[in-house]
């Protein structure tokens, strides 16, 4: 859709690097199917998304136009995931977070596959979570968190 070059790769996502923020997108999915995906990169990808997807340049990127940018991905990727699981599934509304320290956690779910890719020479993470059928105590789940 952005016309960039994505490639799988065997390298995950850095931790948090010196001046480079965190940006990650994620969507819940609902139906017969439960669960939630997410999408992270840093800032430079972020940038390089936004500026495809509003056809602008990296730096006229705000900060505005690359959240945007990223919950749409976010609302690709899980499309995609969607369509992949076929049945009745819906998709929640994107949440995106951005910064260099967080935790989020998605309660009673289970890490399903999380996937590396490089796209135009940056690192981005695509997780897929499923929800757990044991259920279990509200803290229990997958956490995201980068410190």
């Amino acid at each position: 859709m952005l016309g960039l070059d994505l490639q799988c790769s065997d390298t995950p996502l850095p931790p948090v690097s010196a001046g480079h923020r965190r940006w990650s997108g994620h969507i819940a999915l609902s139906g017969d199917w439960r669960g939630a995906v997410a999408v992270a990169c840093l800032e430079p990808m972020a940038r390089t998304a936004a500026a495809a997807m509003f056809g602008m340049e990296l730096e006229a990127a705000t900060a505005a136009e690359i959240q945007d940018a990223i919950g749409e991905l976010a609302n690709i990727v899980g499309g995609q995931a969607k369509m992949v699981l076929g049945g009745s599934c819906a998709l929640g509304l994107p949440v995106v977070i951005e910064g260099d320290v967080f935790e989020a956690t998605v309660p009673h779910s289970r890490l399903v596959v999380t996937l590396h890719f490089r796209c135009d020479g940056h690192p981005v993470d695509v997780v897929i979570l499923g929800a757990d059928p044991r259920g279990g105590a509200p803290a229990d789940g997958v956490h995201f968190s980068e410190n």
